[in-house]
């Protein structure tokens, strides 16, 4: 009777150890899509720097982006593309969607649901939506990265159909 118990101690022990160990992998590709949902849903503001490179023709663009969002639908995004010497803001309130392109010395408004008919790189739950809606999507972890390759929602542009 001892042995069998041992036996069954021994077992169980086993069992919880291999769960331990599963339990300290690397996340699964739904894993991530879901923390980045619930974090999506969650936040209220963000503020971002980053750093965009459009990959059409023969040189890449590189645009050096600002964020900030406050929830529901407050954004002001700077884009600027030092190289080139251009920059643009895009605002959104409860006015509508505005575009200010300083060295145009020019402002436009339009009536649009921006940024929810289309992707939008710089934004997060844009990339959030992209990752979510694309069922084909790439994933890989790399040196403490998650990187996705997604389809992206242009309406009326196929040059940029990927996202990374």
């Amino acid at each position: 009777m001892k042995r069998v118990r041992k036996s069954f101690v021994l077992l169980v022990t086993g069992i919880l150890f291999v769960l331990i160990l599963s339990a300290c992998g690397q996340k699964s590709q739904q894993d991530i899509v879901g923390d980045l949902n619930k974090k999506a849903e969650e936040m209220t503001s963000y503020k971002a720097k980053a750093k965009m490179t459009i990959e059409t023709g023969n040189d890449p663009q590189e645009y050096q982006v600002e964020i900030w969002y406050k929830k529901p639908e407050l954004y002001r995004v700077y884009l600027e593309n030092p190289k080139k010497d251009q920059s643009q803001v895009i605002l959104r309130n409860g006015n509508g969607v505005f575009v200010l392109t300083p060295s145009l010395n020019k402002s436009f408004r339009f009536h649009s649901d921006w940024p929810n008919n289309s992707s939008q790189v710089y934004l997060f739950e844009s990339l959030v939506k992209d990752i979510k809606n694309d069922s084909a999507a790439q994933f890989k972890a790399k040196d403490s990265k998650y990187v996705f390759e997604t389809k992206t929602n242009y309406q009326h542009n196929q040059m940029l159909p990927t996202q990374e």
